[in-house]
Parts: C-alpha cells; sequence; structure tokens
C-alpha cells in the first residue's frame, strides 16, 4: 500500500514540473563589456535548438525558453542578425544536465555542442562542446529545490557566456 502511496506522489510531483524560464538562464550581463566579435558580429542566425529529453529533470529546458535565451545573449554580444541578413547559422543540442539530489551548496553542470555553418553552403564553421558547471548555497537560497532552480538556469546561462566568449574569439 505505501508503494502506492509513494508512486502517486511521484507521479503529481512528476506533473507539477514547471519549465524552466529564459530569463533564469541568462548570462550575467557585466561579461558583455568583455567580448569584442570580429569574424561573427552581427551576422549568427540561431537555426536549429534540441534538447535532450529529460534534460532538466523536474524543472524541464524547453528549445524555446532556451533559442529565447540564446538569441537575447547574442544579441547583447553583436553577434545576432535575422534569419535574412545571417551570414552564419547556428545549431545548439543541450545534451546533458547533471544535478544534485540534495547538498547544501549545488552543483549542476549543461553540456551543450554549438554548431556554426557558414549560411551559402552550409559548410561547417565552428564546432565546440561546452560543459560549464554553475554553484548555488545556502546563502543564494535556503530552500534547496529554489536552490537546485537557480544553479540550473546559472549553468545554462554560464554555458552560454563560455559559447559566446569561444565564438568571439574565432
Amino acid at each position: 500500500m505505501r508503494l502506492i502511496g509513494l508512486l502517486f506522489f511521484l507521479n503529481i510531483l512528476s506533473a507539477c514540473a514547471v519549465p524552466m524560464q529564459s530569463q533564469e538562464m541568462m548570462p550575467q550581463f557585466d561579461f558583455y563589456d568583455s567580448v569584442s566579435p570580429e569574424k561573427y558580429k552581427d551576422s549568427i542566425f540561431v537555426r536549429n535548438i534540441e534538447i535532450k529529453k529529460g534534460v532538466g529533470g523536474s524543472m524541464p529546458v524547453t528549445p524555446e525558453e532556451y533559442r529565447s535565451a540564446l538569441v537575447s545573449s547574442l544579441r547583447q554580444a553583436d553577434l545576432y542578425a535575422p534569419q535574412d541578413k545571417a551570414t552564419y547559422a547556428l545549431d545548439a543540442f543541450m545534451s546533458e544536465m547533471k544535478q544534485p539530489m540534495i547538498g547544501f551548496n549545488l552543483t549542476v553542470n549543461t553540456t551543450t555542442e554549438y554548431k556554426i555553418y557558414k549560411a551559402s553552403d552550409n559548410s561547417l564553421e565552428f564546432s565546440e562542446s561546452v560543459t560549464v558547471p554553475c554553484t548555488k548555497g545556502m546563502g543564494d537560497a535556503f530552500d534547496g529545490a529554489i536552490r537546485l532552480r537557480m544553479a540550473s538556469g546559472c549553468s545554462v546561462g554560464e554555458n552560454i557566456t563560455h559559447a559566446i566568449k569561444l565564438i568571439s574569439q574565432n
């Protein structure tokens, strides 16, 4: 009987999964001052976004929200261009988000593969797999679920930050 009750409770919890919002996945604003794109300045369109099923667990990352965070970040870094004016197309595949179950300091690692193709002939120009952690502690939020959500969003934001730095240096 307890097993049935536990399964019922877990089913209810899984139905309450609230996807992460794009603003939770945004990089820190102060980093944009250190980015100086050359090759890709104002020329990248975000084409394909794919998220492996289950990434984010109880706070899933949706392709729409991730696209929104990525497009906003590329705009702020002077890398984004609308599709009709873009010289390059960016594809991103988020394959993993390692989240701890419990802890005082929660570290989340997000892995995304970024590929940039030349729009004219679809030739691969840039490819990088980025895995970046972010840790949130008790000082950030007392509630563990809130702390985990903050660490997960921060990890995606740091992942985007690192990718933009790599793209800008290319």
